[in-house]
């Protein structure tokens, strides 16, 4: 069984048992990378977005790249 995790700055970390309103942000900070900052918290101006790479949903073996608000 694969264990839920994601690679941070290089560093692969699970998520353990995260309750399920967690921002990425919240977790970010909380594995010590604090220069992970909060600004307004809206998502309007993009200072809390992060990028998510997943398996493409082509089927052609690639990675998607996704911007997400943290």
């Amino acid at each position: 069984m694969i264990t839920p995790g994601a690679t941070v700055n290089s560093r692969t970390v699970a998520f353990g048992n995260l309750p399920p309103h967690t921002s990425a942000l919240d977790w970010i900070r909380d594995l010590g990378f604090t220069g992970a900052k909060e600004g307004c918290a809206e998502g309007e101006c993009g200072a809390c977005a992060i990028l998510v790479a997943r398996p493409s949903t082509t089927g052609d073996n690639t990675t998607e790249w996704v911007c997400i608000n943290a």
